[in-house]
């Protein structure tokens, strides 16, 4: 395993999980990062670990690896997402907003994947704030994502029908 670099472990991972062993695959990345601790790529592996971890219910474990992900590289933005939604599964509504917020507010220039991570986090944030009965807080976000993306005929229906629960015509 010494000798696996960062794309070889995501393809054994991935084929693990694939055949029904994820538990081997979260070995597999935990004792890669043991024997790589310095690996420039740490911050994926960590990333695509708690991504795993959590589907296995490890939130706990899973929490920790995008955490750990985030202090090695702050700049990349998935673990943010995926920390807010084991927040949010562990009822953590406050931890959860602040990390979609993180990446809301991180990305002044949006293009590209940035794009992308924004809209999931904004679509994340108009959900729980949906949730909690913040329709107007709610609204706002949607409406974020319909300036960045008018394209996005899901997230237009979903406000029109957010605006008409509030009798904003």
């Amino acid at each position: 395993m010494q000798d696996l670099s960062a794309a070889e472990l995501f393809g054994a991972a991935q084929g693990l999980s694939n055949a029904g062993q994820a538990p081997r695959a979260a070995a597999l990345y935990r004792d890669w990062l043991d024997q790589h601790p310095g690996d420039p790529l740490a911050h994926a592996v960590l990333f695509n670990y708690g991504v795993l971890l959590s589907g296995l219910d490890d939130l706990a474990g899973a929490a920790n690896a995008f955490a750990e992900a985030i202090r090695r590289n702050a700049t990349f933005l998935p673990p943010f997402i995926n920390l807010g939604v084991v927040y949010e599964r562990l009822g953590a509504i406050a931890p959860a907003l602040s990390h979609w917020a993180q990446v809301t507010g991180t990305l002044a220039q949006v293009s590209g994947d940035s794009l992308g991570y924004k809209i999931t986090a904004l679509k994340h944030i108009a959900r729980l704030l949906e949730a909690s009965r913040l329709h107007a807080e709610a609204e706002a976000h949607l409406r974020q994502i319909i300036e960045l993306a008018p394209a996005t005929r899901d997230v237009v229906q979903h406000w029109i029908s957010l605006r008409q629960r509030q009798c904003c015509w």
